[in-house]
């Protein structure tokens, strides 16, 4: 009898530790986020876009892409002589279209009315963060700019979103101005 206690008590330290071993490790993220609801307003007489976004209680400094003359404008501008489509900039941890992104936005839709090709919206983050997280945000990212384009009259069965998350970064230093140029979706087309 002794010895099927003992037995029991083994068997109960064994399962402890193959409990506590096989937990998943959670990786600390700097900052507290909150869920709130945004409205992006398509500025078109059919309405508004509803949209989540998600908003760090920390206030980050101004962004390059909006500051005149910023990096994010500066890749808008080479994109437009190229001929390519604008690349849309974001805020910290938000999918939320601002003004300028709204106005870039117009002016791709106003090129994709004219040309019958397939346009994939790749939703892009800064390396801060979990690689999960980064992914979903680069998902919600790409998808806002979709609803965006298709409530500018762009057919919506011509526009492919994907997230790379943090993994294809057009900067690759740990700085602020690098992260702004990073947090983007970013267009490429097809025939």
């Amino acid at each position: 009898m002794k010895m099927r206690s003992g037995l029991w008590v083994w068997v109960g330290i064994g399962l402890l530790f193959i409990q506590t071993g096989c937990a998943k490790k959670i990786a600390p993220v700097s900052g507290t986020a909150t869920l709130s609801d945004e409205r992006a307003d398509a500025n078109l007489p059919s309405g508004q876009l509803k949209e989540e976004g998600i908003h760090e209680e920390r206030v980050p400094s101004e962004s390059a892409a909006s500051a005149p003359g910023g990096a994010g404008e500066q890749m808008a501008a080479a994109n437009e002589e190229a001929g390519e489509l604008l690349d849309v900039f974001f805020e910290f941890d938000q999918a939320v279209l601002k003004e300028e992104s709204k106005a870039n936005l117009q002016k791709n839709a106003k090129r994709l009315m004219t040309e019958r090709v397939k346009i994939k919206i790749e939703g892009h983050a800064d390396e801060r963060g979990t690689e999960e997280y980064n992914l979903a945000l680069g998902e919600r990212r790409a998808q806002a700019v979709k609803r965006f384009l298709t409530a500018l009259g762009v057919e919506k069965n011509r526009i492919n979103t994907i997230s790379f998350g943090e993994e294809k970064p057009f900067c690759k230093e740990p700085s602020e101005n690098c992260y702004k140029e990073n947090r983007r979706a970013h267009f490429t087309l097809t025939p």
